[in-house]
């Protein structure tokens, strides 16, 4: 198998499968006139819908993706920002429980909220909004550009530092989509010893993906006080607030980059799906034109929750 990364529409016809990248432009005209007869086109994003209003040509152009690549688990292949491992030993798991030395993550924490943002503005809802809210009740330091504090995604040992002193991240996204649970919580919480205050994907899309018990809904209170009042119990109380990380007894996390994501292995995990594809393909006349119509629904429409039902943005 040979990879190649190109920008070349000449070298589209030699390929038997075309990768594209959510954000790269696409000359989409001189793509489909040069685009051969059953070759595969693989749309590749780890944004979500919202960010993808240039990803497809107009829809009289046809059928365009046969297969996706993004953190949805209905992806054919998946490629999250973060996944939980159960512990395979169950003699491992029983060293964990009986261990009489377990961390306190309390330890050495001397302050409650973090929340890192560039993105001031533009999400679909009023996160900054409800931050400010938030921060009437109790304290919460903003870095990035929507604060007045400042730690450079470049200089990971002083982030992990800053990061160490808190007990909790506001871990909001920027939009709220199905399953789009990104780095906010698996690298900034989950990683650097942090309880994420979780807003976003669905709550059964957290639960199912997440380590169990090791995250705050935002939704499940009634409002930002609330919400408040919850953190200050959990801060105030050690043993609450190991709870949320009694998860580390039972599995580990791994964090999924973009340059993890493109190692050569991390690819290669593509090629079954296109071989099944064509495969299947051959026998189910009208299959790949099902799967964009499918795709695009799925991706496009059924996936995000518009802003106006988010129940206490600013409450």
């Amino acid at each position: 198998m040979k990879i190649t990364s190109s920008i070349n529409v000449e070298d589209l016809k030699e390929a038997d499968a075309v990768l594209f990248f959510h954000k790269a432009v696409k000359p989409w005209g001189d793509l489909i006139r040069a685009r051969p007869k059953g070759q595969l086109w693989i749309f590749f994003s780890r944004e979500n819908p919202t960010h993808c209003i240039r990803c497809f040509p107009h829809q009289s152009k046809g059928v365009v993706f046969n297969m996706s690549m993004t953190y949805h688990s209905d992806s054919d292949v998946v490629v999250p920002y973060g996944t939980f491992t159960p512990f395979e030993s169950t003699t491992k798991k029983k060293q964990h429980k009986d261990n009489p030395k377990l961390i306190n993550w309390a330890e050495n924490k001397t302050k409650s909220v973090l929340w890192v943002s560039s993105n001031c503005f533009r999400p679909r809802w009023d996160r900054l909004g409800f931050v400010e809210h938030l921060s009437t009740y109790l304290p919460v330091d903003m870095f990035g550009d929507c604060g007045n504090l400042s730690c450079p995604r470049e200089e990971n040992d002083f982030c992990d530092k800053i990061f160490s002193q808190y007990k909790f991240y506001l871990a909001l996204e920027n939009t709220p989509c199905r399953e789009y649970i990104t780095e906010k919580v698996w690298r900034n919480s989950l990683e650097r010893g942090l309880i994420p205050v979780v807003f976003g994907a669905d709550k059964s899309d957290y639960v199912k993906i997440l380590p169990e018990n090791s995250f705050i809904f935002a939704e499940d209170f009634n409002s930002t006080q609330q919400l408040a009042r919850f953190l200050e119990r959990v801060d105030r109380n050690d043993t609450l607030f190991n709870e949320y990380f009694k998860w580390r007894q039972l599995g580990y996390i791994t964090i999924w980059t973009r340059a993890s994501t493109f190692t050569p292995r991390n690819l290669c995990r593509v090629v079954p799906k296109i071989i099944s594809l064509e495969a299947t393909s051959k026998r189910e006349k009208g299959l790949l034109r099902e799967r964009q119509i499918q795709f695009e629904y799925q991706w496009r429409r059924s996936s995000c929750r518009e802003p106006a039902i988010l129940k206490f943005a600013s409450v």
